[in-house]
């Protein structure tokens, strides 16, 4: 979803962070005060946001993603896309 979006819409910033503890990028405070919108690939993120950072959970969209795409697979592209198109100007 990072890569999609920084790839096809450079004119939004973006951020990345990790919801499991041994990752490099772990979600932080800094990162999620900074967000306009926190998007959760799918609900154990969001679960891992309210259990850990409650006062950010107006700002969380479930995208509803699963590791079971590549990253430019045509099929990931169109969910976030439809996900996505209020924010990309399109309305859904």
């Amino acid at each position: 979803m990072h890569r999609w979006l920084e790839k096809h819409h450079p004119e939004f910033e973006v951020r990345s962070g990790g919801t499991w503890y041994d990752n490099a990028d772990l979600m932080n405070e800094k990162d999620l005060k900074w967000a306009d919108v926190i998007a959760c690939a799918d609900l154990s993120h969001a679960k891992f946001l309210k259990e850990h950072f409650p006062q950010y959970m107006e700002k969380v969209i479930v995208i509803g993603l699963s590791d079971e795409y590549d990253p430019d697979q045509p099929e990931l592209i169109e969910l976030i896309e439809f996900w996505f198109s209020d924010f990309l100007g399109k309305g859904r």
